[in-house]
């Protein structure tokens, strides 16, 4: 499992996630191996953790990736050009004619949290020339909280050490604010939002909420070269969520952007 391994060795690249336009889409990019493993496993007649996602948060029958618009609802659309295969995930638009009605964006987070679990029990893909930056796990609830763990890779540390102490992303900043606005309908007050680096290697991101964000499992800088975990501190709707969500997308494509 990717979570596992990475923050303490390089893996050949499976996916990369990135934000799609003005931070209202995410983009799952990966190739034809793991896109197939994925299809493959989320196919296959009564799997226990859709039936159980479905059931549990009464979300619409899951459609299988054999389609080209596929989840609960659906909710991915794919593109390909045949070496390369996009996820594309439109985010949930606020409507005020249902209200805060969380079957959709639930529907959203559950299709992603199987697309992530299955991407996460992918073997090395040997023809990759990136390393494995992070790997994503959702979880769901009906209750307060909705989980959003982080795992970092090794391979993402040197980037992460290459900012100055105490630096504040506004590029990152904008598109969580974006993903916000649009998730919720209504425009909010960017200071509610941040993405704070810290040396030698930290990340914290915040959303609007009592105290909701991303942070450090740990700060132990006696193992600089490792990669570590971020956990979620009240994260309690799927909006703040997916916001997150998005700003870890920002996170990963400026690492990309600049050669990791």
């Amino acid at each position: 499992m990717l979570e596992h391994d990475i923050p303490h060795q390089n893996r050949t690249r499976i996916y990369d996630v990135e934000p799609g336009e003005e931070g209202r889409a995410l983009i799952l990019t990966t190739s034809s191996k793991p896109a197939e493993y994925v299809t493959e496993v989320l196919s296959r007649p009564d799997i226990p953790l859709i039936s159980g996602l479905k059931k549990s948060f009464d979300l619409p029958d899951f459609i299988n990736p054999q389609n080209p618009e596929w989840g609960f609802g659906p909710v991915i659309q794919t593109d390909s050009d045949g070496e390369q295969i996009k996820w594309i995930c439109n985010l949930p638009k606020y409507s005020r004619l249902t209200g805060y009605d969380w079957t959709i964006p639930r529907a959203t987070s559950a299709t992603l949290l199987a697309t992530f679990m299955i991407l996460g029990m992918v073997e090395d893909v040997s023809k990759e020339d990136k390393n494995q930056l992070l790997h994503i796990d959702l979880a769901i609830s009906k209750e307060a909280g909705n989980g959003l763990i982080v795992t970092l890779g090794a391979s993402f540390v040197p980037w992460l050490n290459s900012f100055p102490n105490e630096y504040f992303h506004e590029g990152i900043v904008e598109t969580m604010k974006a993903a916000y606005d649009h998730l919720t309908g209504e425009p909010t007050n960017k200071d509610f939002f941040r993405a704070l680096f810290r040396q030698p290697k930290w990340i914290n991101l915040d959303c609007p909420g009592k105290g909701c964000g991303l942070d450090p499992e740990s700060y132990n800088n006696e193992s600089l070269d490792r990669g570590y975990r971020l956990l979620p501190h009240n994260v309690d709707t799927p909006y703040q969520q997916l916001t997150l969500l998005g700003g870890i997308a920002a996170i990963h494509a400026e690492a990309r952007k600049a050669g990791y």
